[in-house]
């Protein structure tokens, strides 16, 4: 055991190579650091070569990072890459730019939020402006931070919620998988999984992926962009539907193995969701409203955020939302579909779904409630704790950051969706397309009709509350629509 101790330590040391990039890196690999001279703990040197098993108990025990095991040779990749590329969770987050023109042309003819203490880039919001005129959507590259404050609903310890498939026997739950998936969050990345690996025949990471689940959420404007005709925007069209939609309808028609399930708010297949807006008014001077007034629109809020960051992280976030974030009140719907709260083990769950019956009765939303009643409902009362209630949804929001952000056209915009739909499901586009698909996916969407970018000021004064003696608590209903879109 000594040994294999000594082993680790040796494993850790070679395993500091030059990360490898594109698939293409792989065939010209030559590193066979395998076969260098160790020591044999007696002073003289050996040759010590060790059998794919061994290296992999090797990593295991000593929590080596597989992402360092696989640049080491093509052996040690197809070894470890499997466990790290089997499934693919990929989230994409899109606004239309209302909100953001709306934000910036406010600041830059009314000014700041608050004059004191705080520097602002203005020609950076001024060049924001100015590029994004020739723009209609964006892109939102975003993470999400830790919170204790709440915590998910573990489906195997909550038996009332156990968010399972309603059809399935319980001891059918026992072939789940559990794996980590690897997570991208950029949509440049995401780009380059699509282009360099999926549609790539030659690629080598393609062989190890067995499963990709994607996560799309949109701010606002869904129905429109959803039905937005692509002849519209390009003449001379030869795609075989005309929208997102019909490229949907069409994966349906065309593949018997997929499943496409839709449930609505406003259909009352699924709640509406609260939110809390920090300030979503830009029809005003800012800087000249009362002190009273950014209290309430500033510290109530930033009181109840119970995130892990801290607390001066937490203050420069809040007064950073206007003008550089936008988004606030927005960032809950990410965070409902986000590991951090929607366990992975749930999501794969939902790849399962084939009716709606089953969407309904299991989905982020419903787990959201669920969450809320587990950690917050006073059952001898039978009433909600409001001020746990909010303080669970500014946390939610403020656990998600914006890392990047991305304009793109109404083309640009629909080509990456039908590039990503059209490649995910593998519908043939064309008689001479030849794709296979060796993975199970599923495309979860959620989005909101009226993600109301625009609030009167009265609303945002009051969608905060100071105590936990509230009576009454003034937040904003959010009704989401849900798309799934499961490949079996």
């Amino acid at each position: 055991m000594k040994y294999l101790y000594d082993w680790i330590e040796y494993s850790k040391s070679i395993a500091k190579l030059p990360q490898i990039k594109r698939d293409e890196d792989l065939e010209d690999l030559k590193i066979n650091v395998i076969d260098k001279s160790v020591s044999n703990h007696n002073g003289t040197a050996n040759r010590i070569k060790l059998p794919m098993e061994i290296w992999e108990n090797i990593a295991h025990i000593g929590k080596i990072n597989y992402s360092m095991m696989i640049i080491i040779n093509k052996s040690f990749f197809c070894t470890f890459a499997p466990k790290i590329y089997d499934t693919l969770r990929l989230t994409i987050v899109l606004s239309p730019l209302t909100k953001m023109k709306l934000n910036d042309e406010a600041f830059l003819k009314n000014g700041p939020d608050t004059i004191k203490n705080k520097y602002y880039d203005s020609y950076s919001i001024y060049e924001r402006h100015q590029e994004s005129a020739s723009f209609d959507y964006e892109f939102l590259d975003t993470s999400i931070n830790d919170q204790d404050y709440f915590k998910g609903i573990d489906p195997a310890k909550h038996e009332y919620f156990r968010h399972d498939h309603p059809l399935i026997l319980r001891s059918e739950l026992r072939g789940e998988r559990f794996n980590k998936p690897f997570e991208v969050r950029s949509l440049k990345n995401i780009q380059f999984i699509l282009k360099n690996i999926l549609q790539n025949p030659n690629s080598i990471m393609k062989k190890f992926i067995k499963e990709i689940l994607i996560d799309i959420c949109v701010f606002d404007g869904f129905d429109k962009l959803m039905t937005m005709k692509h002849s519209s925007l390009i003449t001379g069209s030869t795609n075989g539907h005309e929208s997102i939609k019909e490229l949907i309808d069409q994966v349906l028609e065309q593949n018997e193995l997929v499943s496409v399930l839709k449930i609505s708010a406003d259909q009352n297949q699924v709640k509406p969701f609260h939110a809390a807006p920090l300030d979503d008014n830009f029809d005003r001077i800012r800087w000249k409203d009362s002190l009273e007034d950014k209290t309430t629109r500033f510290f109530k809020i930033y009181n109840n955020i119970k995130t892990k960051l801290a607390h001066e992280s937490i203050k420069h976030d809040l007064y950073s939302i206007f003008p550089q974030n936008v988004y606030y009140k927005e960032l809950l719907s990410v965070y409902l579909l986000s590991g951090k709260l929607y366990s992975d083990r749930l999501r794969r769950r939902l790849s399962e779904f084939e009716y709606i019956e089953e969407f309904e009765a299991a989905n982020p939303i419903k787990h959201w409630y669920h969450t809320i009643t587990t950690n917050f409902y006073n059952r001898k009362k039978r009433q909600l704790d409001l001020g746990s209630y909010f303080r669970m949804i500014v946390t939610g929001q403020s656990c998600v950051k914006i890392t990047n952000r991305e304009f793109k056209t109404k083309q640009q915009v629909y080509d990456i969706l039908n590039d990503l739909f059209t490649n995910v499901t593998c519908i043939k586009t064309t008689q001479n397309d030849d794709s296979d698909q060796i993975y199970k996916s599923s495309i979860l969407i959620l989005g909101l009709d009226d993600g109301e970018p625009q609030l009167p000021k009265e609303f945002t004064d009051n969608a905060s509350i100071p105590n936990d003696d509230v009576t009454d608590l003034t937040l904003l209903d959010l009704y989401p629509k849900l798309i799934l879109i499961n490949k079996l």
